[in-house]
């Protein structure tokens, strides 16, 4: 059985110095999800840059050592069967990405550079749309990334097909001064949750966006800190690129990419609470608010540890999300790749 790829969305937080955390603890909280994960047979995807010291550098460290352990006293498994970690890369954060780095990760991770969504108008843009263009190209590139790994449709630089993840965790995140449409935590869990029934495991007690969207979960409503008003202001980012999004031609080309396409979904995640989120993950009521209040990982992880796993590569394919009596879905299904099937059968 194939194992099922599992995303991870994680960033530094606002407020986690005064929550008494540095960027130490939240790595240490990275390493131990994705040391538990990889142990129990999923592989990771994570987008992120290459920046000397930072969470993708962590995660390549990580998935190399977790595969040295597994090779001793063992018959060496081929390069490709060792690649436990997906790494997308938006324009142009993955122009810096050399053949060094893929050679001294030939082994452990699958690079996949992720252009803007092409073309982006048709015919002969004037010097005023190829400014507009040049303001979109950066976020839209971000939101195609975030898509396809909900929806799947990734290649990766060996031209192997990346799967759609199969469940999606989040912790810490930006909700100030983000890169994109919205801030990345949010737009990766909206997507996920377009995209179908996949588990969402939302870790709020290291702050952040995470944090916010726990706190909206708990009271079983967007809060108006998440609101697409209030996060609009939030950036210079989501300030100069929403306007130019938000007209024609690019309003009608790039409807799929509107984050009140996202706001909706997540509008509906919350509304469900607690009880909506432990069905989604199979969770009971009580373990959901573990993960949403609890900044001690090894609560934490001792929830995490009786989740099935291995199981998620078998769930039936994925349900569309209904949102607002479902216009949103089917504008979603519109540019989806048709939807997974599995030999399997879903738990009951």
């Amino acid at each position: 059985m194939k194992r099922p790829l599992v995303g991870i969305s994680v960033g530094d937080a606002e407020e986690q110095l005064e929550l008494g955390f540095g960027e130490e603890h939240l790595a240490e909280a990275l390493v131990r999800l994705s040391r538990l994960l990889l142990r129990a047979g999923c592989d990771l995807a994570y987008g992120g840059d290459l920046r000397p010291h930072g969470f993708t550098q962590l995660l390549l460290e990580l998935v190399r050592a977790e595969g040295a352990d597994r090779e001793v006293g063992t018959s060496p498994p081929r390069s490709a069967e060792l690649r436990r970690l997906v790494n997308p890369q938006s324009w142009p954060a993955h122009r810096s990405l050399t053949a060094d780095h893929r050679a001294r990760y030939l082994g452990v991770c699958r690079f996949v550079c992720v252009d803007p969504p092409a073309p982006l108008v048709g015919g002969d843009p004037d010097i005023a749309m190829v400014r507009e263009l040049d303001l979109l190209r950066a976020p839209l590139s971000l939101s195609h990334m975030r898509r396809a790994m909900a929806f799947g449709g990734l290649v990766d630089a060996d031209g192997r097909k990346v799967p759609a993840a199969a469940a999606r965790i989040v912790l810490g995140g930006k909700m100030r001064d983000f890169k994109g449409l919205m801030p990345g935590i949010l737009e990766e869990v909206a997507w996920a949750l377009l995209a179908g029934d996949a588990p969402v495991i939302v870790l709020g007690g290291f702050g952040g966006a995470a944090a916010a969207l726990a706190r909206s979960v708990l009271a079983g409503q967007l809060l108006p800190e998440l609101s697409s008003d209030v996060l609009r202001q939030a950036s210079t980012w989501s300030q100069v690129a929403l306007p130019v999004l938000e007209r024609e031609p690019f309003a009608t080309k790039f409807a799929t990419f509107d984050p009140r396409l996202c706001e909706r979904a997540l509008v509906q995640f919350c509304k469900a609470g607690v009880k909506g989120l432990a069905a989604r993950c199979e969770l009971a009521p009580a373990q959901v608010e573990v993960l949403l209040r609890s900044s001690d990982f090894d609560a934490v992880r001792a929830v995490l540890v009786t989740m099935r796993w291995r199981e998620l590569g078998k769930r039936e394919g994925k349900r569309k999300l209904s949102v607002a009596r479902g216009s949103v879905s089917r504008q979603a299904e519109s540019v989806a790749p048709p939807a997974r099937r599995s030999p399997g059968r879903r738990r009951k």
